[in-house]
């Protein structure tokens, strides 16, 4: 399926197109706010070398999801405890929601201060 909605304005379509479109994933047609998300999803969730380096344990493979943090972890779960310690997560944040949108950087800011009881995953 096509998307069929339409728009009033080329600014309209062009934001449209941005968070709806453009980072989406080609596997399971997940969207992300950026490309380095997308990329971190395909490696985590649909490639067979990542999976095999995850099972030979030992190594710090999933990067911290917030730009410039170079943090690396030895598993999924110490990812989300890094997120929630040290880049203030909200401790109820579904990390493992499967919903196809993402959030917008407002909605964003309105859980990290609790002010909404929205939560959808990252990755």
């Amino acid at each position: 399926g096509s998307c069929r909605q339409s728009f009033k304005s080329i600014s309209d379509f062009e934001a449209h197109y941005q968070s709806a479109h453009r980072h989406r994933c080609a596997t399971c047609s997940q969207i992300f706010p950026n490309v380095r998300l997308l990329e971190l999803h395909v490696a985590e969730k649909h490639d067979a070398y990542f999976k095999a380096m995850v099972r030979k344990g030992n190594q710090n493979l999933y990067e911290c999801l917030v730009d410039g943090c170079l943090e690396r972890f030895i598993s999924d779960q110490k990812r989300q405890d890094h997120l929630v310690s040290h880049h203030f997560y909200p401790t109820k944040f579904n990390f493992q929601c499967s919903s196809l949108n993402y959030l917008s950087s407002k909605k964003k800011n309105n859980i990290m201060r609790g002010k909404t009881k929205d939560t959808q995953t990252i990755i």
